[in-house]
């Protein structure tokens, strides 16, 4: 009987199935059907192949002479004992409604499981322009004329993390320990993404990353992002307009950078931070930024689009890189392009791609193909708070 019901119920989905889905599958030509099958087949292959692949270098090349980007991590992160936390206790979270596709669900539930203390704040499109109106009315025309989402995004976290503090973190994030440890010491945490992936694609020593951010509230550094916001609108991308170029941008005016900054090695003795010049503050002082090392928060590197094959064959012209390059080359056939968290670390970063013009692409004009279901939130965070004027 039991046999019998589950058939049933099978050909009950395939029949709505096709009946939402199927004059768009029917509408396809055979040489449609086969063009999809073999660009399967042919992205599967790549995927598969190149995940045996590591990085080799020329015979000669003395490893040992190039200096790392950061210290490897033998002791978990620095912390202090104070009965109050300087970073408050609460998790910023968005999405345009209150229902998430279902791959964020587990991500977004490994924060408040781990986490159970905290209070969990979650902002939809709604919620976040009337915080902006009610707190920051001056910004109402500029993130109303903001017509990418992303754009939307981005601006809101800085927005929420001035007024609330608190840690923000992008929905494909996963948590993998309680965050407390990270509240006590420093005012304002913000990790770099990977050394070796930035080198490659923008040539550059390093990129602050918006993804992940963790504050008291009122920090100078994150007033400075808002009040730039309405200077940088007409930047050709999103990165350069409210992401992370411009989080990096500021990033550099806030520590008064010269040219020459940007390239130096600095290393403070004891820390475990990058080896990138941070500025004149102390590390622990009220009004600084804390660049930890990467293996706490953004250790995962962004392997889709087959990123890693084009870092492979850079990697085989290693002579001919700059040493910016030829350090990355180095790091990634040390630690390779898939990393296992280890016991410090905090997050790990799954790249759902806001910004990848191709994963848009795709998904805007075939996202009637791979529907995807959705969860309210509060079925993940039952205590989830949605902001009103009250708040």
């Amino acid at each position: 009987m039991l046999k019998h019901s589950f058939y049933r119920h099978m050909t009950r989905l395939r029949i709505m199935y096709f009946r939402k889905y199927g004059r768009y599958i029917t509408s396809l030509t055979r040489l449609q059907k086969f063009l999809i099958t073999i660009t399967t087949l042919t992205i599967g292959y790549v995927i598969f192949v190149f995940s045996f692949y590591k990085v080799k270098l020329p015979r000669g090349v003395d490893e040992n002479s190039y200096i790392p980007y950061e210290p490897e991590i033998t002791s978990d992160f620095p912390t202090s004992v104070k009965e109050i936390p300087i970073i408050p206790h609460i998790i910023h979270q968005t999405y345009k409604t209150e229902d998430i596709p279902n791959y964020y669900a587990g991500f977004a539930k490994t924060f408040v499981d781990l986490n159970p203390t905290w209070q969990y704040y979650f902002w939809t499109d709604k919620a976040a322009r009337q915080l902006i109106q009610d707190k920051h009315s001056h910004l109402l025309p500029l993130w109303d004329n903001y017509h990418d989402p992303i754009n939307k995004a981005d601006a809101l976290r800085y927005v929420v993390l001035y007024e609330y503090g608190g840690v923000y973190v992008d929905l494909d994030f996963e948590c993998l320990r309680p965050l407390d440890r990270v509240t006590y010491k420093y005012s304002c945490i913000i990790p770099t993404e990977p050394f070796e992936q930035i080198a490659f694609r923008l040539y550059q020593p390093f990129l602050i990353n918006n993804a992940i951010l963790m504050t008291r509230p009122k920090h100078p550094f994150f007033k400075q992002l808002i009040d730039n916001l309405i200077y940088f609108q007409m930047q050709e991308t999103n990165t350069d307009r409210v992401g992370p170029m411009f989080v990096t941008t500021q990033y550099l005016l806030y520590n008064k950078f010269n040219a020459s900054d940007v390239q130096k090695v600095a290393h403070a003795p004891g820390s475990t931070s990058p080896y990138i010049y941070k500025g004149r503050l102390p590390e622990d002082h009220e009004d600084a930024i804390y660049v930890p090392n990467t293996r706490y928060f953004m250790d995962s590197m962004d392997t889709h689009g087959f990123k890693e094959t084009r870092y492979y064959w850079k990697c085989r012209d290693f002579n001919g890189l700059d040493v910016l390059q030829q350090r990355a080359c180095i790091e990634l056939k040390k630690r390779g392009f898939n990393r296992k968290p280890n016991e410090f670390t905090f997050t790990k970063h799954h790249w759902f791609q806001a910004y990848n013009p191709l994963a848009r692409f795709l998904k805007y004009y075939f996202g009637w193909f791979f529907k995807v279901p959705k969860v309210n939130i509060f079925a993940i965070a039952p205590r989830s708070k949605i902001y009103n004027y009250n708040m």
